[in-house]
């Protein structure tokens, strides 16, 4: 039935529903943001991953309301996480999220394959966008999310860069055809690998605007010094930029 509407959809010139996936590990400390530990301590590595998490879901369910305030088809929010059945350790660090949101165990051995397998999963047969964004990003608006989504009006696949030579967000229209396909994820060539893999694929892309993640102390500091930063006012979600502020004072130096 879904598919046959979205077909009568297309046949109307109406755009098909996106899909917003975001991934993350659950929250646990000692066992999630483990390069922030040696400077910040286990338990605020664990509050800084939770405090992310929750704005990136704040900011996801901002996207819907002004979707469909827009009178635009909203769209789906999926989350995915790891360890599979994980649930507890996310509702135990104060993350929480609403009924829109369909809750799903990440698959694959690497961080590509469990890409790879979210996206083909959530597209199925359907021909319709989907946005896949990390958890770490205290400076994500619903902007960012709507320029993905335009930019695959025209492109194959979209991108938004970070600042350590990643992307914290893919978008795309079809299958991934290879993109995920990366040896070391660990490295500051992953976007422009992932770029050359999509031009050997004959796939056009864009770029939406570079934010920064948080994976290692610096981070800290080039959160706050992005012109994003200044720009947001309370309250903000899940209190991720106070956290950030809090945690970068204390730090040596």
């Amino acid at each position: 039935m879904s598919g046959d509407r979205g077909a009568a959809n297309r046949d109307r010139g109406e755009p098909s529903p996106p899909h917003l996936i975001v991934f993350s590990r659950a929250p646990v400390p000692g066992s999630t943001k483990t390069r922030l530990i040696p400077a910040l301590g286990v338990e605020n590595a664990s509050r800084l991953h939770a405090a992310c998490l929750t704005r990136v879901i704040g900011v996801a369910q901002e996207w819907r309301e002004l979707r469909i305030a827009r009178r635009r088809p909203p769209p789906t929010l999926h989350l995915f996480i790891t360890p599979p059945g994980s649930q507890p350790a996310f509702r135990s660090a104060g993350v929480d999220w609403s009924a829109h949101w369909n809750l799903h165990n990440q698959r694959g051995n690497t961080l590509g394959e469990r890409m790879a397998e979210a996206v083909h999963r959530i597209r199925g047969r359907a021909q319709t966008s989907v946005l896949l964004v990390g958890s770490d990003l205290p400076l994500l608006a619903p902007e960012h999310l709507d320029a993905a989504l335009s930019a695959l009006e025209t492109s194959d696949a979209v991108f938004g860069p970070t600042l350590d030579g990643g992307y914290y967000l893919v978008g795309l229209r079809g299958e991934p055809r290879g993109l995920f396909d990366l040896s070391d994820w660990g490295t500051g060539s992953v976007l422009k690998r992932t770029l050359e893999a999509a031009r050997t694929s004959g796939m056009a892309t864009a770029l939406v605007e570079a934010l920064p993640d948080v994976d290692v102390p610096e981070d800290l500091a080039r959160v706050l010094a992005h012109p994003r930063a200044a720009e947001r006012r309370d309250p903000d979600p899940g209190g991720a930029l106070r956290l950030i502020q809090d945690l970068a004072a204390a730090l040596p130096g």
